[in-house]
């Protein structure tokens, strides 16, 4: 029998705004090459904040876990919203809390960075990280791919051939029986190595 596991995955999000300092706060007096600058700043600012290894460090230290700052680089990621100075910026983990401890630790870190990057602009928080309830949304679309897959297979098949364990949007584990249906079990595996549920 094959085995496949996945781990539903939690999101903190946080936003902020990218403000110049020197530029008058209202911005409807800006030319374009002014609002284009201030795009290319807040994009300067997106790299900054998702790949200075000194951020991560610091940040994994002062998590109150035993994570890297290459594991915490690996668990953020950040968007600039379009054709504003708006960044999203999420941090993804197996855990609720582990999220939101390395969320809380970024956001009482990064001002050190960004600072010493940019001394005449700023990245003002907008919206603090909030701990998460629930496991990410995406979780329930594969349990009903899987439960897809399921009924492709035809009822019958579903008796005998695969057992699926779900505990509280927890850990899913499906068990194959090749030996019941080859052609299915194969079609799905191939699919697996193809990475194709990744993500889902």
């Amino acid at each position: 029998a094959a085995k496949l596991t996945y781990e539903p995955k939690y999101t903190c999000s946080m936003m902020f705004s990218i403000d110049n300092k020197n530029e008058a706060s209202d911005e409807s007096g800006q030319d374009s090459a002014s609002i284009n600058a201030s795009i290319n700043l807040a994009r300067n600012y997106l790299v900054i904040m998702t790949q200075t290894n000194e951020l991560m460090d610091r940040v994994a230290a002062e998590s109150g876990y035993n994570v890297s700052g290459a594991a915490v680089k690996g668990m953020i990621n950040a968007s600039l919203t379009k054709d504003t100075t708006i960044i999203k910026l999420t941090v993804t983990a197996n855990d609720p809390k582990l999220a939101y401890a390395v969320a809380v630790s970024y956001e009482n870190n990064y001002k050190v960075t960004t600072d010493k990057a940019h001394a005449n602009t700023r990245a003002i928080l907008i919206a603090p990280p909030v701990e998460p309830t629930r496991a990410n949304a995406n979780n329930d679309t594969l349990i009903y791919t899987l439960l897809g897959f399921i009924l492709g297979a035809g009822l019958v098949v579903v008796a005998i051939c695969v057992n699926i364990f779900v505990k509280g949007m927890g850990k899913i584990e499906v068990e194959l029986f090749p030996e019941v249906a080859p052609i299915t079990v194969a079609n799905f595996l191939e699919l697996v190595d193809k990475e194709f549920y990744n993500g889902i």
